[in-house]
C-alpha cells in the first residue's frame, strides 16, 4: 500500500478530530493556497529593518509578543452578550486547564496549548468531545507541529528566533487577528494570567505558518523550483509537507496504529 495511504490509516481518528481544531488554526499552508499575490506580504527593505529593530528592542527589554496590535477592532464590533459569552468560554477553558509555562516552540508547550485551545473551541460546538478525544487531539497537534519544527531544523537549519517571530506576528495579526474575535478574546484572557503563556499560544497558532514563511524559499531552491503562481508555490509546499508527514511516521510509529504515546 502506497506511504501516504499508510499514513491516512494510520493516523485514523484522531486525525479526524484534530482537523477540526486545525481548521481554527492560522494555518500558513491555507494562506498560501488562497493568496492571489503570492508576495503580497512580503516586507520592503526598509520596513523589515524597523521591525528588526523593533523587536530586537522588545526582545531585550523582557517584552513579550504584542498581542495587542490586533485586537480591539473585532472584540469592539463584538454584540456585547456574545463577547461575554466568549469571554466566559475563555475563562472555562483556563480553568478547566491553565498551561505552564515552557520552553518556547517545544512538543510540551505545543500540547498545552492545544489542550486548552481544544477546550475553548469545543465549547463553542454542540458535540462535545470525549476527554480522551481532547487528549489524543493535542497530543496530535503536537506531534504534527514538533515534526515540523524538526523537519525544518534537520532540512534546512531552521532555528527558533523570537525576534523573526515577532516581525512575522506583528504583519500577520494585521491580517488574521482582526477577523478572529474569538483568539483574541482567548489572548486577552491569558494575558491577563501571564504574558508567557498568552506569547506562546501565539506561537502554537503561527508555528506552522511561521516555519513555512522561513523556509519556502530554500525548499523552492532544493526542489529546483522558481515559484512565480500561487499554484506553484502550493506544489512546493505540498511536496515538504509530505515529507514531514513521512518522517512523522518513522519517528512515532505508535501513532500508524492509532494509539497515544
Amino acid at each position: 500500500m502506497p506511504r501516504q495511504k499508510l499514513l491516512i490509516l494510520g493516523v485514523g481518528a484522531a486525525v479526524l478530530i484534530a482537523l477540526s481544531t486545525m481548521l481554527f488554526l492560522l494555518d500558513g499552508d491555507q494562506q498560501v493556497i488562497q493568496n492571489q499575490d503570492v508576495n503580497q506580504n512580503t516586507p520592503t527593505a526598509s520596513t523589515t529593518e524597523d521591525n528588526t529593530v523593533e523587536a530586537e528592542e522588545a526582545q531585550n527589554s523582557g517584552d513579550s509578543i504584542n498581542i495587542e496590535s490586533g485586537q480591539n477592532a473585532p472584540v469592539d464590533s463584538l454584540d456585547a452578550d456574545i463577547q461575554e459569552e466568549l469571554q466566559s468560554q475563555a475563562q472555562e477553558a483556563l480553568d478547566n486547564y491553565m498551561p505552564d509555562e515552557r520552553e518556547s516552540f517545544s512538543r510540551e508547550a505545543f500540547e498545552d496549548h492545544a489542550l486548552v485551545y481544544t477546550y475553548y473551541i469545543q465549547q463553542g460546538d454542540e458535540a462535545v468531545i470525549e476527554e480522551d478525544a481532547v487528549e489524543s487531539n493535542a497530543e496530535w497537534l503536537a506531534i504534527e507541529l514538533d515534526g515540523w519544527n524538526t523537519y525544518a531544523e534537520d532540512a534546512y537549519g531552521f532555528t527558533f528566533d523570537e525576534a523573526r517571530f515577532q516581525n512575522y506576528t506583528a504583519e500577520e495579526e494585521e491580517h488574521t487577528l482582526e477577523d478572529d474575535a474569538e483568539l483574541s478574546i482567548l489572548l486577552e484572557e491569558m494575558e491577563n494570567e501571564s504574558p508567557i503563556i498568552a506569547q506562546q499560544q501565539l506561537e502554537f497558532q503561527y508555528a506552522k505558518s511561521f516555519i513555512w514563511h522561513e523556509i519556502q524559499e530554500d525548499a523552492a531552491a532544493e526542489q529546483g523550483e522558481n515559484p512565480e503562481s500561487v499554484e506553484e508555490w502550493n506544489q512546493v509546499y505540498f511536496t515538504v509537507e509530505q515529507e514531514v508527514f513521512e518522517q512523522i511516521a518513522d519517528d512515532h510509529p505508535a501513532i500508524m496504529d492509532g494509539e497515544a504515546e
